[in-house]
């Protein structure tokens, strides 16, 4: 198995242009999708120590949460920016928006957010300790350069104020994602990420929260928050990863028609031998890790 080369600017392109490419897919999907990762939102909303009045930036928004959850607890007096570096699912994410005066979602990469410094085009830029909190769901183990987006996180919160994120557990305690990837091995050769790249679960054994603690936060905490990923059917699983599932999209990129349908084929026959349940639905219940500290 090769290992594959690492250029970090082609990566961030790629990966927008994959993110871009599913944003219909998490819109279709959204209902289903929400009330199962629900519970994690509310808990990194209450480690931000989130309230009434407070200017929350939350990072990697996708198409709206954390960000619409937290604007419902800010209320009037408060205000949430929401970013994302994928132009597509933050065009969802101002209609899901259109309703709250109290947020406003931007284009924006979360490793280069610019910081003390006036950006003319949009007259849009941030300040040193000017957050009441920073959240990030499901988006730091995506970035090439955590230690700088962990940097600029740091530099915009206020002294006291609390950065909260969800990151997903180790590849054993979520099948949700790390199934699908395992079947996919056994049908096709998947190159070795790069020792530099970004992974799905790397950021699980301790590793964010080393990251934080060396970026200047203390009172690090961390523990798991499951997600049970219920579906009626194996198909409706396989069809949400069709649809929503950019990494897997992109492993799939280079191969011939014939053999995604054979890996799909392969992935609802497998997923319903391991996971099914007596009344015939799939539940692959999964650990995410909710992780915070404090400047």
């Amino acid at each position: 198995m090769q290992t594959s080369q690492f250029n970090q600017t082609n990566f961030k392109l790629g990966q927008t242009q994959q993110w871009d490419n599913v944003a219909q897919g998490w819109l279709k999907w959204w209902s289903t999708l929400e009330p199962m990762t629900h519970d994690v939102s509310d808990e990194l909303i209450n480690l931000a120590r989130i309230s009434d009045g407070d200017m929350v930036l939350d990072l990697a928004t996708g198409i709206g949460e954390p960000a619409l959850s937290i604007a419902a607890v800010v209320g009037e007096s408060g205000f949430v920016f929401a970013t994302d570096q994928s132009v597509h699912m933050l065009e969802i994410a101002r209609e899901r928006g259109k309703d709250f005066a109290n947020v406003a979602f931007e284009t924006m990469d979360a490793e280069d957010i610019k910081i003390d410094q006036m950006v003319t085009e949009r007259h849009l830029y941030f300040k040193s300790n000017q957050m009441d909190a920073v959240t990030c769901r499901f988006g730091l183990m995506f970035m090439p350069d955590v230690n700088m987006a962990l940097s600029k996180i740091y530099r915009l919160l206020k002294p006291g104020a609390v950065f909260a994120t969800s990151v997903w557990d180790k590849p054993e305690l979520t099948p949700f994602f790390s199934f699908s990837v395992k079947v996919m091995q056994s049908l096709i050769d998947i190159p070795k990420p790069a020792a530099a790249a970004p992974t799905m679960f790397g950021l699980a054994n301790g590793v964010l929260e080393q990251k934080m603690t060396e970026a200047g936060f203390t009172k690090v905490t961390s523990h798991s928050v499951m997600v049970n990923f219920k579906f009626d059917h194996a198909q409706q699983f396989v069809s949400l990863m069709q649809d929503i599932a950019a990494p897997l999209s992109n492993m799939l990129a280079n191969e011939s028609e014939a053999t995604k349908q054979q890996y799909w084929q392969l992935l609802e026959k497998k997923v319903t031998e391991q996971f099914s349940l007596a009344d015939g639905g799939i539940s692959l219940p999964s650990s995410s890790l909710c992780i915070s500290g404090e400047k």
